[in-house]
């Protein structure tokens, strides 16, 4: 079932017996790959120089492709792109670099700057009698954001509950009150987008509550589908764009609170087409952060919007961008997703305004209200409070990420006004903050380029989120890019802030995170480009990161030779480590005077043994010896590296294995109660790997977990 997994907040189920693998849905699904159709040279001659060449890039929104998603084509010369579309979606427009499109083939004009092709794919009304049953769309439509959104909350109880909440309280959360999420959203949307609902009073299903939801059972889809069989017969589900399950906590059992962040098909008879979030327990007088307080149905509404959460990062491992942690270097990165303030699709309590990022993303900012920054200089911010017109959005760019999509620092400049940010700041004592967020790899395909915020270094401790005071500048040292508050005045009745942004003399093409994946040509070409108005000289290249012996430079052509502005010098990078690899490439300009780096991301390449059921295998003795408090590379070496028993081919287990021996079977070989790793690890997860915990539960976990080793053998 494609893009149907739930966007959750706050309850994170870890129960036995399963692994937690669910995966964000994302707002749009972009290409990857780095083709370049031109040589480049290394250093342009001053008395002959070669011809230039441009960076054609591209933005593609959900429903299709683009290949290549970017190239380099020589000044004067043409190149063409091929777009491919997903089932049941066409396109809807192209554009950009004076290009024309002829069946699927997109024919640039020829190149004379660098420039971008944009396109955007329109998804074509389902055919009944072949959409598959519960299949989401995939559809986000800005312009479903806008003006009235239509919406059915249905109370749903289950069989002898006591219902606490009425269907004038529901009304009244929803749309009768300064408080409501009717308030709320016109205010964030600057009376661009409002609530038009219906309530249907309480409708009780035939089961309790335990048989949908159980230690031992979660049925999400069968409580939907019985939820929604029951209510259409009472409501005419088509004439509504989102739906909303609302019901108090049972005692025996509840769903919890999520949403879905595109349209989906709900219902047995896919009875539902549209935007769909669930409130199922907790709030009012149940517990003080429950589903059914205004923060946490404007956050999962917010879901139905597109928007995901905004992720913060502690790390304590030196002034790297996060896009250059490792977020589990040492255990020292934690993700609190719903921890951040200022933006109630993360913390929700004090019911704050979306951030600007959500709020421009749902088309509620005019065009001229954000401004992306082409050139260094000072640029001028009005408070994002309040209606008002003047910039409330700076977009910084910083290269593309691995998904081929343009990525950027935010700056919005939030104050103690209006109805919902006020009480933010109130709680916090603050008058203003002016935020720096910014989209950014975060590691493995689950997390793509999701929006995270920024931080700064304060005295050696690293702050997960740091407003920019005035004066304060905030440094990315690994993207030579910085910008600081100039000066906060009130212009007009308007609060101002200043911000000078210093952009960077270098540009890293196609992108700065690579990732080598197992069917992927192991070399990757790495482009420097000089973007300021100096020459410049490459003086030294170096691995660093978790595994830094994982790559290697296979050419220094570039190093000390000077690269004329506009110039570029291609550097190949090499895959030398054959398990999963973490890195980056640091790269030193002018002796240091500039940095920049490029993540490197290996997939692993071992070829895993298939799990056959009937092989016999001997164990290591688990009463007398195994490897204790060590991680999951260490792990690996310890049984590649074991003799033992007169044998030295051992290995760590499959994860199925293990579970096979010790957990599912009747009579197994020994009682483990501890954790095992196994050499198994989730599919485009370069961090964890599966074990197994006692002799029920098993998981996937952090490779930097210490846990043990028992070692196996074929017979």
């Amino acid at each position: 079932m494609k893009n149907s997994a739930p966007y959750c907040n706050w309850i994170q189920r870890l129960l036995p017996k399963m692994i937690v693998t669910t995966s964000a849905l994302t707002l749009f699904a972009c290409g990857g790959g780095s083709d370049s159709n031109t040589s480049i040279p290394t250093t342009p001659e001053e008395s002959s120089p070669p011809a230039s060449t441009f960076l054609i890039s591209t933005t593609v929104g959900a429903g299709g492709s683009i290949s290549p998603t970017s190239a380099s084509v020589t000044e004067g010369e043409t190149a063409t792109f091929t777009l491919a579309m997903e089932e049941g979606y066409e396109i809807e427009s192209i554009s950009g670099c004076n290009g024309s499109l002829t069946n699927l083939t997109y024919t640039i004009g020829e190149a004379s700057t660098d420039c971008e092709i944009s396109v955007t794919f329109l998804l074509t009304p389902p055919d009944e009698e072949t959409e598959e049953e519960g299949e989401d769309s995939g559809e986000t439509n800005l312009e479903d954001n806008l003006d009235e959104q239509k919406t059915l909350v249905a109370l749903i109880g289950f069989k002898n509950q006591e219902n606490k909440i009425t269907r004038q309280q529901a009304h009244d959360l929803i749309q009768n009150n300064p408080n409501s999420l009717n308030t709320f959203i016109k205010e964030n949307s600057n009376n661009k987008a409002w609530l038009e609902s219906d309530v249907l009073d309480w409708v009780e299903l035939d089961k309790e509550a335990d048989e949908y939801f159980s230690a031992d059972n979660y049925d999400n889809e069968k409580y939907h589908d019985d939820a929604i069989a029951a209510i259409s017969n009472l409501a005419d589900l088509a004439s509504y764009d989102r739906l909303i399950l609302m019901g108090s906590r049972s005692e025996r059992g509840n769903p919890g609170c999520y949403a879905y962040q595109t349209k989906r098909y709900v219902g047995p008879d896919n009875h539902y087409f549209g935007y769909f979030a669930v409130m199922g327990g907790g709030g009012l007088d149940d517990d003080v952060v429950g589903c059914l307080t205004p923060g946490r149905i404007a956050h999962e509404y917010g879901h139905t919007f597109g928007f995901g959460h905004i992720f913060e990062t502690d790390c304590a491992i030196g002034d790297l961008p996060q896009s250059l942690i490792d977020r589990h270097f040492d255990n020292s990165c934690q993700n609190k997703g719903y921890w951040e303030t200022y933006d109630t699709m993360s913390f929700d309590v004090n019911y704050p305004l979306y951030s600007t990022i959500w709020r421009s993303e749902a088309g509620w900012l005019e065009d001229d209200q954000v401004t992306v920054v082409s050139e260094s200089g000072l640029y001028t911010l009005t408070q994002a409070s309040l209606s008002s017109s003047g910039t409330k959005l700076l977009k910084i760019p910083i290269g593309q990420g691995l998904e081929g999509k343009q990525l950027y620092y935010y700056v919005e400049y939030r104050k103690k006004l209006g109805g919902f940010d006020e009480e933010e700041f109130i709680a916090k004592s603050q008058e203003y903050e002016v935020l720096v967020r910014h989209t950014d790899f975060n590691g493995g395909i689950e997390n793509k380029d999701k929006i995270t915020y920024g931080y700064e270094t304060a005295e050696g401790i690293r702050e997960a989120i740091t407003p920019l005071d005035v004066g304060q500048d905030y440094v990315d040292t690994y993207r030579n890019l910085s910008f600081r508050v100039e000066r906060l005045y009130e212009d007009q009745e308007m609060s101002v802030a200043d911000i000078r942004v210093s952009l960077p003399a270098l540009t890293i093409l196609p992108s700065y995170v690579y990732r080598f994946s197992a069917n992927d040509d192991q070399e990757q070409t790495v482009t420097l480009k000089n973007t300021s108005d100096d020459s410049w000289v490459v003086s030294s290249l170096t691995m660093k990161g978790r595994h830094p012996n994982a790559f290697a430079v296979s050419n220094e052509n570039c190093i000390d030779q000077p690269i004329m502005p506009q110039g570029k010098c291609e550097i190949n990078v090499s895959r030398v480590r054959d398990t999963a690899s973490l890195g980056f490439l640091a790269i030193s300009i002018n002796d240091g005077d500039i940095l920049h780096a490029a993540e490197l991301m290996g997939e692993s390449l071992l070829i895993e043994t298939e799990f056959d059921p009937n092989a016999p295998l001997e164990w290591q003795d688990y009463t007398s010896q195994y490897a204790k408090d060590i991680n999951w590379e260490d792990a690996v070496a310890y049984c590649h590296d074991l003799s033992f028993n007169s044998h030295d081919d051992w290995r760590l287990p499959l994860i199925e294995e293990l579970r096979a021996a010790f957990q599912q079977s009747s009579t197994p070989l020994y009682n483990i109660t501890t954790q095992l790793w196994s050499i198994s690890e989730p599919a485009g997860n370069l961090y964890n790997a599966y074990y197994i915990d006692g002799s029920e539960a098993w998981y996937n976990g952090d490779k930097l977990q210490k846990y043990n080793a028992l070692c196996v053998r074929s017979q």
